[in-house]
């Protein structure tokens, strides 16, 4: 007889906190909190929770799923889990780009550390906008990356501070206003095109030269700026030892300098 009572007992008790789990459910994910994140990884994560829904602490386990978000976008994501009330907070932190480039008829952002990355993963995987950046055009003879069509994140073959001095050098030149920079390689030398324009006048110096004589040529650049502010005069710095200046509508060079 006791052992009936015990057992009536036991499933009375079972049945008791079945109800209290169902009624209270401490385990079940109450809110999934998502911040930054771009429409289409929103959808992504809610079905990703769905496998730990009804037991919050089991997203320990899934969450080496999130790597794989970051290996594939340009961003890491920062997790707080308040396990008490079944709260689960994500935010994605965006990765920090340092200039814009364009290569291969794609735009890439790149960090200091010379990490670059579609720009196109950007917009798909946060809502953080993209930041204001320098721009760099960059020729496709030039070797910027070693694929032109990456998955997901690549590594610059050149130095990251040395495009950011070549950047500086041209657009913080005074006198003159620059635009349409394109960066590329020629016979093993790195070239550089742009268009300057005399900030006082209504010239238009087409500038072409060695990224490794800019010092000496971006002289000559700003004395014309001073000195032909209202003529459309085209530079060829290509040369080691002398700069040739005409103005684009005669076909003989007008005036031969030493470099």
């Amino acid at each position: 007889m006791q052992g009936s009572w015990r057992l009536y007992f036991l499933a009375f008790l079972a049945g008791s906190c079945l109800c209290l789990y169902e009624q209270f459910q401490p385990f079940h994910l109450k809110l999934l909190q998502l911040e930054d994140f771009s429409a289409e990884t929103e959808l992504a994560l809610r079905n990703w929770s769905d496998s730990f829904l009804a037991f919050h602490p089991a997203w320990l386990l899934a969450k080496n799923d999130l790597k794989e978000l970051e290996r594939n976008y340009p961003l890491t994501i920062a997790a707080e889990w308040k396990a008490a009330q079944g709260i689960l907070h994500l935010k994605a932190v965006p990765f920090e780009p340092a200039m814009k480039l364009i290569w291969h008829h794609t735009e890439y952002l790149t960090g200091k550390d010379g990490t670059a990355w579609r720009s196109d993963l950007w917009t798909r995987a946060l809502s953080v906008e993209i930041p204001d950046l320098p721009v760099l055009n960059v020729g496709s003879t030039f070797p910027l990356m070693a694929d032109s069509e990456l998955d997901a994140s690549s590594r610059l073959k050149v130095p990251y501070a040395w495009l950011s001095d070549l950047w500086t050098a041209l657009y913080s030149l005074q006198g003159v206003k620059m635009h349409d920079l394109e960066l590329a390689r020629r016979g093993g030398e790195d070239i550089v095109t742009c268009v300057f324009v005399p900030a006082q006048g209504k010239g238009r110096f087409s500038f072409t030269g060695l990224v490794s004589g800019l010092e000496k040529s971006l002289i000559v650049v700003r004395q014309l700026a001073g000195e032909k502010p209202d003529q459309n005069i085209a530079i060829d710095a290509t040369y080691a030892d002398k700069i040739i200046i005409r103005r684009e509508n005669e076909p003989e060079a007008e005036s031969p300098q030493a470099g």
